[in-house]
């Protein structure tokens, strides 16, 4: 039986909110044990 291929079952999420309090959503988000995958365009998108 085959391996399933890397990656598989991931979840990509995005999340709209005011400019204002971006920063406190993104802390709370990574506290509870998000992560960053990439923010190479941020804050743009």
């Amino acid at each position: 039986m085959a391996c399933p291929a890397p990656g598989r079952g991931r979840i990509h999420i995005d999340v709209s909110v005011p400019a204002e309090i971006e920063r406190k959503r993104v802390d709370a988000a990574l506290a509870a044990g998000g992560r960053i995958a990439d923010d190479s365009h941020a804050p743009e998108w």
